[in-house]
C-alpha cells in the first residue's frame, strides 16, 4: 500500500514500523487495524510479532482483496463507528490515514476507546494542518483535516492521553511528488479532494501520534 491513488498513506511500512515500536507486542497481544485496506500493515505486524491481528475495512472490495491476500488473518467488512468486538478486547489499535476520513470523529473514537484495553495504545498516522488557516472540507482523500492542537484536543476529549506527536511531513512531500509524476499536477490534487491553492495555503503536514487509554 505504498502510495496507491485509492488510499493516502505516506511512508508505507517504514512509518508503520515506527508506530508499532511504541507497543510491546508478543503472541499474547491483539492488534486491530481500522481502515486496513489490502492488509499489508497487518501482514507485516503478524510476520514480525506473531500477535493476533484483526482488520476492519469499510470498502467491500478492499476487504475481499485483503482476505484473498492474507487468508490467515481476520478481516471484517464493517464500519469504524460499529466495531464487531467486545469491550476492552485489543492491546493496540492502528489508525493509518483514517481520522481525516471520519465524518464524526468523536463518535468513532469513542467506539475505538470501547474496544481498547485500559493501558492500551492508540497509534495514528495522518495529515494535519501546519498553519492557522481554516481548511474547506474536501471530497477526496482529505475530507476533515485538523491542526496539531485540534487533533490532540479531539483525542483528549475522547478519553485518550496523547503521549507523542511527531512530524513526518517529508514522507508526504515524497508521496505527493510521486502522485504528480504518475497523474499530473491537477489530477493529483483533485484526487486528494482539495485544490492546489488551498493545500499550499494551509501547509498540509503529516504526523505520527501515539495515545494511551
Amino acid at each position: 500500500m505504498n502510495c496507491p491513488i485509492c488510499q493516502l498513506r505516506p511512508g508505507g511500512l517504514e512509518l508503520t514500523a515506527k508506530l508499532i515500536s511504541h507497543c510491546h507486542l508478543d503472541p499474547e497481544r491483539r492488534v486491530l487495524d481500522i481502515g486496513c485496506g489490502r492488509g499489508e500493515s497487518l501482514a507485516y505486524i503478524k510476520e514480525r510479532y506473531d500477535c493476533s491481528c484483526f482488520g476492519i475495512e469499510a470498502d467491500q472490495e478492499l476487504c475481499a482483496e485483503a482476505k484473498r491476500n492474507y487468508p490467515a488473518l481476520l478481516f471484517y467488512n464493517a464500519q469504524a463507528e460499529q466495531l464487531p468486538f467486545d469491550d476492552s478486547f485489543f492491546d493496540c489499535i492502528l489508525l493509518e490515514c483514517v481520522i481525516s476520513l471520519f465524518d464524526q470523529p468523536f463518535i468513532t473514537l469513542a467506539e475505538v476507546s470501547r474496544v481498547l484495553k485500559p493501558g492500551g495504545k492508540l497509534l495514528i498516522s495522518d495529515v494535519y494542518v501546519r498553519s492557522h488557516m481554516p481548511v474547506a472540507q474536501g471530497q477526496g482523500m482529505l475530507r476533515n483535516i485538523y491542526t496539531r492542537e485540534q487533533n490532540i484536543s479531539i483525542l483528549e476529549d475522547c478519553g485518550f492521553t496523547v503521549i507523542s506527536f511527531a512530524d513526518q511531513s517529508d514522507c508526504l512531500i515524497q508521496m505527493l511528488g510521486q502522485m504528480i509524476f504518475d497523474l499530473g499536477l491537477q489530477a493529483a490534487y483533485q484526487s486528494l479532494g482539495l485544490d492546489v491553492c488551498s493545500l499550499q495555503q494551509v501547509k498540509i503536514g503529516y504526523a505520527l501520534m501515539v495515545a494511551g487509554k
